[in-house]
């Protein structure tokens, strides 16, 4: 708008659904947000700045995907948009291009350097190339700068971890820890980008853990010749979803717990039940 461009009566209720819509994002209200831009942002001669919000709600639910066009488009309207920019090079990460999300995160932290969570994918993304050292380093200014929502991740050492999958099978009852002789536990880094590309859509790359292969109930009840299944676990996803050692160490037990029961043939729904979410 020009200085002597007149006021739009429609400015000020744009104004105020943005303001209302950011004040829900800050106070982490995501559907809040959601429910005020949705019809705004879908209308035909929808407010650029709008969309743009819009596809930040949908990403600050974890929508990475649905997000993604809404990002893109910001990023093309406003190149300026550091907040879409960033949160499109997430969802890049998610779309497993982690070449562009290196490049628009690279992009967002040099208009704010001092954007944690900016700091905080850029390194996630590097961890994933196998670039450790630099991952680091993010992860290490990510937390300077915001240490109640990105410490440093706890690194569990190779002994921590077979303690930890020995102490979850122990206690187990015999007739599982014999359905589960001749399946294979593989920690790993990272879940490889060709295992998650096996789901369509893929798998996403923060995944805990997974199951693959043929389940203990589907070997017993099909033809022999069924090759027993893998039980994936994924230590540096894990290191970041947990806050303090311990939470580490039980989202480690929890998740291989789960797992074995995809082993065994349970489903979801008694996963939850079971309090192996």
């Amino acid at each position: 708008m020009t200085p002597n461009e007149p006021l739009d009566p429609d400015d000020d209720a744009i104004d105020e659904l943005l303001s209302e819509a950011e004040e829900a994002l800050d106070a982490g209200d995501v559907d809040k947000a959601l429910d005020l831009l949705e019809e705004p942002a879908q209308a035909e001669d929808a407010d650029p700045d709008v969309r743009a919000m819009f596809g930040l709600a949908l990403y600050y639910g974890g929508e990475y995907e649905d997000a993604f066009e809404w990002l893109e488009e910001a990023v093309a309207t406003d190149p300026e948009d550091v907040e879409s920019r960033g949160a499109l090079g997430v969802c890049h990460f998610f779309r497993l291009e982690t070449l562009t999300a290196e490049k628009e995160l690279r992009r967002a932290l040099l208009t704010e350097p001092e954007w944690a969570e900016a700091h905080h994918w850029l390194g996630r993304v590097l961890e994933w190339r196998g670039r450790y050292p630099e991952a680091m380093i993010e992860f290490q200014k990510a937390s300077q700068l915001d240490r109640e929502h990105y410490p440093v991740p706890e690194r569990l050492d190779e002994d921590e971890l077979d303690a930890v999958v020995h102490e979850a099978i122990e206690p187990l009852p015999a007739r599982i820890k014999r359905a589960l002789d001749d399946v294979a536990i593989l920690v790993e880094e990272y879940p490889a980008e060709d295992l998650l590309k096996e789901s369509d859509p893929p798998l996403p790359p923060d995944l805990l853990g997974l199951f693959t292969g043929a389940s203990h109930a589907e070997r017993t009840t099909n033809a022999s010749g069924v090759l027993p299944g893998t039980i994936h676990v994924f230590r540096r996803n894990i290191e970041h979803f947990g806050g303090e050692r311990a939470e580490v160490v039980d989202e480690l037990r929890v998740t291989l717990l789960h797992e074995i029961g995809h082993a065994l043939g349970m489903g979801e729904d008694e996963l939850h039940a079971l309090g192996l979410e």
